[in-house]
């Protein structure tokens, strides 16, 4: 049996979704990235590939959680445009589920990140130029973008809240999202 030795990206938020931890690790033995699910029970990785001619080649990624129950990743094709694609893991697991949902440029913004997905349908992202910060809500389906508010931070990033009442050093706890 053979181990495989991945080094895990920079994702500030993991997804997790199926009992497991998501970020945006990299293969040197295929010189590819992968997502890297760590299966907290288990405590182990189970690698997954990225959707077909992704990977290869240098871009940044972001893993969000998209519609509570599936993965979406987040590529964002230049460092000098605000510009990415999206795609979403339809079925968790199969690589042939990857379906690209959304391409968005946003010409008037030099850099930014997406935050994630309002209940609505909806793209949150933090959008910057040399003079403004701000965070906007953009509609894939029609195309419109809504500035919400002047962001005053450098660095801005959104996390999804989810009450609970699960004890967390219970170790047979059962979580469910509503």
């Amino acid at each position: 049996m053979t181990t495989r030795s991945y080094q895990p990206l920079h994702n500030p938020v993991s997804p997790n979704l199926n009992g497991a931890l998501h970020c945006i690790g990299y293969d040197a033995d295929t010189e590819r990235c992968v997502i890297l699910g760590f299966d907290v029970n288990n405590e182990v990785f189970r690698p997954m590939k990225l959707p077909n001619g992704l990977g290869k080649k240098v871009s940044r990624y972001k893993l969000l959680l998209f519609q509570k129950s599936l993965i979406a990743l987040c590529c964002f094709d230049s460092p000098l445009v605000f510009s990415f694609e999206i795609w979403v893991m339809k079925q968790y697991g199969s690589v042939e589920s990857w379906t690209k949902m959304w391409k968005c440029n946003s010409p008037g913004f030099e850099r930014g990140d997406v935050l994630g997905f309002r209940d609505n349908g909806e793209i949150l992202c933090c959008a910057y130029n040399n003079s403004r910060r701000i965070i906007i809500s953009f509609d894939p389906n029609t195309r419109e973008e809504k500035e919400l508010l002047d962001a005053p931070f450098t660095l801005f990033d959104g996390i999804r809240y989810c009450e609970s009442l699960v004890l967390l050093d219970n170790g047979n706890a059962v979580s469910y999202i509503t």
